[in-house]
This record gives C-alpha cells, structure tokens and sequence, in this order.
C-alpha cells in the first residue's frame, strides 16, 4: 500500500514496511539487534577510547537504507555484515587463543547476530521483495512492430 503523495515520507516507509514479508521484519529487527549488541560490546569492551560517532552513525544509515527498502542498501548491508563478521571471527579466535574465553564469547554473539541478520536479508523472499521495490525501467516504444504489419 502506498500513500498519496502529499502524505507523510516516513508514513509511506513504514506502510510499505508492514507490507513487507517476515523475513524482511526479522531481518530488519536482528539487524537492529546485532548493531546494538555491536556498539555496546565495541565501546563497553573492546574500544574505551575512540570516535564513537562514525560507528553509531554507520549503523544507523544502514538500518535506515534496510528500513526504506533499498536493494542497493539491502547489498550494501550484507557487504557490511559479511566484513564484520569476518573481522569478528578473528577477533573471537585471538581471544580463545589467548585464553579470554569471556571476550571470545561475545565476539560470537556479535558473529551470530549480523549472520543471521545476513541470512534474512538474503533469502529468496527478501531479496525478491526487495527487486519489487525498486524503480521501474521505461522502455521506448517498439517501432519495428509498426514495419513489420505494414
């Protein structure tokens, strides 16, 4: 459902959003789930001192271009979970290797969540659901019809 045009943007965004499949819904809401959890264990943790700004504001644009139902930033989404969950998965190892298995632990939990995350947002029926929303391409008229019934 699409409201008019002169409604409300962010109106229009969460009307499509309830349109949405569940795989959608999930991936949406454990994406959310898994930056927090990231943000929380990388500045609680791992990262006392630092610019806080640019991680907070990179989870946020992502979960907006998910929200919004973007394809590119569906693609853009699971490019970013792949690389932090890989980078994660280094980080869990280092702390299982040097005995940290408290630290290990939470490097899983954030490798568990943007996986799963991942998985939604990649599933057939999001991947689909996203193709649909995506502008249609205007095709030029065909005039090789009109010479071929002449």
């Amino acid at each position: 459902m699409v409201l008019d045009k002169g409604s409300n943007f962010i109106a229009n965004a969460v009307a499509e959003f309830k349109e949405s499949p569940l795989s959608v819904k999930n991936g949406l809401t454990v994406l959310m789930l898994a930056w927090g959890w990231h943000l929380i264990t990388l500045y609680y943790f791992f990262l006392k001192d630092g610019n806080h700004g640019k991680h907070i504001v990179t989870g946020l644009l992502v979960c907006l271009f998910v929200f919004l139902l973007k394809n590119w930033g569906r693609v853009l989404c699971i490019v970013c979970n792949i690389l932090i969950v890989a980078m994660y998965i280094l980080v869990g190892a280092s702390f299982y290797s040097s005995g940290k298995i408290y630290f290990g632990l939470i490097a899983l939990m954030n490798v568990s969540l943007f996986s799963l995350a991942t998985y939604f947002l990649a599933i057939g029926s999001s991947a689909a659901f996203f193709k649909s929303k995506m502008p249609k391409k205007k095709t030029p008229p065909d005039n090789d019809s009109d010479n071929k019934k002449a």
